[in-house]
């Protein structure tokens, strides 16, 4: 669930404007911090970029509505969401096995809070996205 609350709590560096967000857009990639959407686009024709960023520690103002634009286009961001959404399922159904308690209810809730966060910041994720989704295969190679 940890890892979840990471990744959900990464995708509004990326989706948010400024204001509704309280903090700059693109935090993460102006302290050159790698996050899960970002370690997918490496890849890509956006990857040069996100490298460069990362290398800098900087992002220009004119770049982050480009950098946004192909992050999203190119379900960097949605794949990060299914991620964090099939981690929360595995987090259910283990929560699932244990008897009930406030803890085991409190956890419960925090994992509900988390999909409809993940489901507000790239509302494209559905739950039926996430079914048999596995997380594996991604590489860090490379990053600096």
């Amino acid at each position: 669930m940890g890892t979840a609350f990471q990744i959900v709590d990464d995708i509004p560096d990326i989706v948010s404007d400024g204001e509704s967000l309280g903090k700059p857009v693109f935090s993460d990639l102006r302290q050159g911090t790698l996050t899960l959407p970002l370690i997918y686009a490496k890849e890509s024709e956006v990857g040069s970029d996100i490298l460069e960023c990362l290398s800098n520690k900087t992002v220009p103002d004119w770049k982050i509505p480009e950098l946004r634009s192909k992050l999203i286009a190119g379900g960097y961001v949605r794949r990060a969401g299914h991620v964090a959404c099939a981690l929360l399922d595995s987090a259910r159904q283990d929560l699932a096995r244990l008897p009930g308690s406030p803890g085991r209810a409190s956890l419960s809730y925090m994992c509900d809070q988390l999909v409809r966060r993940v489901r507000c910041a790239s509302p494209d994720v559905q739950p039926s996205d996430v079914r048999n989704f596995s997380p594996s295969g991604v590489s860090t190679e490379g990053i600096p």
